[in-house]
């Protein structure tokens, strides 16, 4: 019992540290150009708060899932919202650097050759833009380099296309995935 408190405190004071370092961070290095330093602004106390709060609330719940379950959902979301062409061959899941982490992309291509990754540049299937991206909670993936994000994102590929699932969109289609200036690793 005490360990699931200890869990949780935790949480909750990571969540302070980092607000607070974001209100007093003098450069603002950390987050330039993101939504962190709206906190500045807050006119009270009451503000910040509910700030803490929701930020801890969402820290536990991304805590709570693994990278597959959270990729099952977004891929879930891109089936459900989508059309495919039968003649599309492969799917291919692209993993970018951000200036807050990491992110991936979906596109499908009719002209797959596992000899040749610039298969991949010849988009066929693109989803629709609101479902299209997909931000890597930084929660699931802190402390680690884009080798072993790479490495995440291609076991939690794995797991989700391992479990047949009647209504995926992409359950007979060739899955990959990589860095955009990198080699492509093939999934399924």
């Amino acid at each position: 019992m005490a360990s699931d408190w200890s869990f949780f405190i935790l949480q909750f004071a990571l969540c302070l540290i980092d607000v607070i370092y974001n209100i007093f961070d003098p450069i603002g290095s950390k987050y330039a150009n993101s939504d962190f330093h709206f906190i500045e602004n807050m006119t009270s106390t009451f503000q910040a708060f509910i700030y803490i709060i929701l930020k801890f609330v969402y820290s536990l719940l991304v805590c709570s899932m693994n990278l597959s379950e959270i990729l099952y959902k977004w891929i879930k979301k891109i089936s459900d919202n989508s059309v495919i062409e039968p003649e599309v061959k492969a799917i291919y899941f692209g993993i970018f650097e951000t200036q807050t982490g990491y992110s991936l992309y979906c596109t499908g291509s009719i002209a797959y050759d596992s000899d040749n990754d610039d298969w991949a540049t010849k988009i066929d299937f693109d989803p629709a833009p609101y479902v299209k991206y997909f931000a890597v909670p930084a929660e699931a993936i802190v402390g680690k380099d884009w080798n072993d994000v790479l490495t995440e994102v291609e076991q939690a590929l794995k797991t989700i296309f391992s479990q047949k699932s009647e209504n995926f969109l992409f359950n007979n289609l060739i899955i990959t995935t990589g860095f955009d200036d990198g080699e492509l690793i093939r999934v399924k």
